[in-house]
């Protein structure tokens, strides 16, 4: 059957995982697509983990995410945006089905709720307005009473953070996360255990759910590098104790020993921009507070992995988390107490694929969500040493359109650095054709291709193109080195191993080099627009979300550090270094026809990186075609632009294809 873009909304999501302690029920999240009505809906699945057969459908709503287990392990408590207020909000349903019931919270969820051990008490983050008065010093206060006032839409926008607006959330200066605190037995009023302008990230409760600890993220203006902060308050909130501050961004935080100890996944800043691997540390808690750097120390010092999803079994002496390395990502355990830890090991006999992730039980039940190059996620269970799949939500999809298969090949890149790549044949390809090829670039830099279902690839495979895709330095799951590798030369080496990856291909006979095709979203499409100012190989190519500006998007978009640590220091200080590698620079040496597309609400590389480009081509008189995604932020969201986007790059290559 032929392949529309469309189709990508034939397949469902699955997402949030979670297991019951003993281990009989699995929960999480399905989302489904409606393209008439241009939405993603989202419903609460479960699955007894004791019996065959498929998941069944729990919720209805359409509005359902962030479910996790009661202590009991037949209720869970999920968030929802039901009702005539449409705000999300906390209920509380059996697993065996009925009507959810509202919690009656009169706070509004940010994310999932945080059960302490025994069930009887419920943390959450909701987002408060801070004070703003004075918002800096001299204003009047009859200015600040008049644009105070959250009706006046059109009153002056007064900022003065370092740090004011985010990707898909929009300006964040005036609001923050608070932690609050429910107790179900009590039934006091709702208490706010913080105050003031920190950006909470993660809770978790101390095992005898007398203390709640909370990270924080920030800029260190001083030092130049991020950190985050991780403190420890009493459920009266009387107490707000610095644990420690880690010089560095912390993922995760989970606490361990019988309260005794903290275990951090976080990325050090070992390297500029804070580009490393996440690693395992361990802080110990019953020494005097704040802890002394000293004090926190690596549990796995040679990781070169990425780890995440920490899990703990305490009577067991176990750690798990999934770790990606070399493409794939796998379940890895990891005996540790009292913060000395063993070698880690594989859990799984995988050779191939993606854990997206895994929760354990205390019986040592395993479910997990799991992907392969061509079959997308679904649940699995690892009993006993054997794993079963417990779910076929994509078994329609797969029948309807086949998967192609996926070939992995590493080849040598720049100073003779392995690198790995993928390849898609065409559909009915046969041997020793030559064939139009679509080069794909992932961005960050430090993103990667995994081994993984990739709709658009099928797609473009599946209506006559070879897919060649690769993981260039500056990846991630390679190494610190591999990952660090493009800091400081943007557009050097990183391009040099992916065009020496192209070249692999053409050699072996598959790609036709005088039919070739670009494309890329965010550095991904800076390496796209980077490349048609490098090259006139491609018949043409289409760049998303690009950076064209090094100089201007340091200045500019909502993570400004990151861009300085991959070039080395701030935009105004390297200006030689970002105005040489900013493709706007090269302007001239275009002649690719090139389609551009941004969404025009896009704060992490905002949408004038392409309108600059994009007009300098133009006065140049050469072609090129600007698409706009009304309202959509960096990672298009709005289901129509999505199949908009690759039904359109598609025909975009096909008009300008021999």
């Amino acid at each position: 059957m032929e392949m529309h873009a469309k189709a990508l909304f034939e397949m469902k999501q699955i997402s949030d995982l979670q297991i019951s302690k003993d281990g009989n029920f699995a929960v999480f999240v399905v989302a489904e697509t409606s393209l008439k009505e241009d939405k993603k809906f989202t419903n609460i699945w479960v699955k007894d983990l004791n019996c065959p057969g498929e998941p069944r459908q729990l919720t209805q709503s359409g509005k359902d995410s962030s479910p996790r287990f009661c202590p009991d392990g037949t209720n869970i408590i999920f968030t929802s945006q039901r009702g005539e207020k449409a705000k999300s909000a906390f209920y509380k349903i059996n697993i065996k089905g009925g009507e959810a019931k509202e919690l009656g919270i009169d706070k509004v969820p940010m994310g999932a709720a945080v059960l302490s051990d025994n069930g009887k008490k419920l943390a959450f983050l909701s987002s408060v307005k801070v004070s703003q008065s004075p918002r800096y010093p001299g204003e009047a206060e009859e200015l600040y009473e008049w644009g105070g006032e959250e009706e006046k839409k059109d009153a002056p926008i007064v900022i003065s953070d370092l740090h004011y607006r985010m990707d898909g959330r929009g300006y964040t200066h005036k609001e923050y996360a608070q932690v609050f605190i429910h107790d179900f037995e009590d039934k006091e009023e709702l208490k706010q255990l913080t105050e003031g302008k920190e950006r909470i990230n993660q809770i978790v409760f101390s095992p005898d759910g007398n203390y709640i600890y909370y990270t924080a993220s920030f800029y260190n203006l001083e030092k130049e590098v991020n950190q985050t902060s991780i403190k420890r308050i009493t459920l009266a909130g009387n107490l707000n104790n610095e644990v420690l501050t880690f010089d560095g961004q912390v993922r995760q935080i989970l606490v361990a020993d019988k309260g005794a100890s903290l275990l951090i996944v976080a990325a050090d800043n070992s390297y500029p921009g804070g580009v490393a691997p996440a690693k395992l540390w361990h802080a110990p808690l019953n020494k005097s507070l704040p802890l002394k750097d000293e004090d926190v120390i690596c549990l796995n010092p040679l990781e070169d992995g990425v780890i995440g999803n920490l899990r703990y079994l305490e009577d067991e002496a176990q750690l798990f988390y999934t770790k990606g390395y070399k493409g794939n990502s796998n379940l890895h355990l990891l005996p540790y107490a009292n913060g000395l830890a063993e070698d880690e090991e594989p859990v799984l006999p995988l050779e191939s694929g993606v854990v997206t992730s895994a929760e354990v039980a205390e019986n040592g039940t395993i479910v997990l969500l799991k992907e392969d190059a061509t079959n997308p996620v679904e649940l699995f269970v690892w009993q006993k040493g054997e794993l079963h799949q417990r779910s076929s939500f994509n078994g329609e999809f797969i029948e309807k359109y086949p998967p192609l298969d996926v070939e992995r090949f590493t080849y040598k890149g720049a100073d003779d650095w392995d690198v790995d790549g993928f390849l898609i044949l065409p559909k009915g390809y046969e041997k020793g054709q030559k064939v139009p090829t679509v080069l794909s670039i992932h961005g960050g830099p430090t993103g990667v291709y995994m081994d993984n279902y990739q709709f658009p690839f099928q797609f473009f495979a599946n209506n006559g193109y070879a897919v060649v895709y690769t993981n260039p330095r500056g990846s991630i799951t390679y190494g610190a080195e591999f990952a660090n590798g493009c800091v400081n030369d943007l557009g050097g080496k990183d391009f040099e191993d992916i065009m020496l990856g192209l070249d692999y291909v053409i050699d072996q006979g598959i790609a036709d080099p005088n039919q070739l095709f670009v494309t890329g979203w965010s550095y991904g499409g800076f390496m796209t627009s980077w490349t048609i100012t490098q090259t006139d190989r491609f018949k043409a190519a289409v760049a998303g979300a690009i950076i064209s500006n090094w100089m201007t998007l340091g200045l500019v978009c909502d993570i400004p550090q990151y861009g300085e640590g991959l070039i080395g220091g701030p935009m105004f200080d390297k200006l030689d270094m970002a105005l040489a590698r900013s493709p706007v620079t090269h302007v001239r040496n275009v002649v690719t026809p090139t389609m551009f597309i941004h969404g025009d609400a896009d704060v992490r590389c905002p949408q004038d990186q392409t309108e600059q480009f994009y007009y300098a081509i133009k006065r140049l008189g050469k072609e090129a075609v600007f698409v706009r995604y009304p309202g959509q932020p960096h990672g298009i969201r709005k289901p129509s632009y999505v199949a908009d986007r690759w039904q359109r790059t598609l025909n975009w290559f096909n008009q300008h294809m021999n």
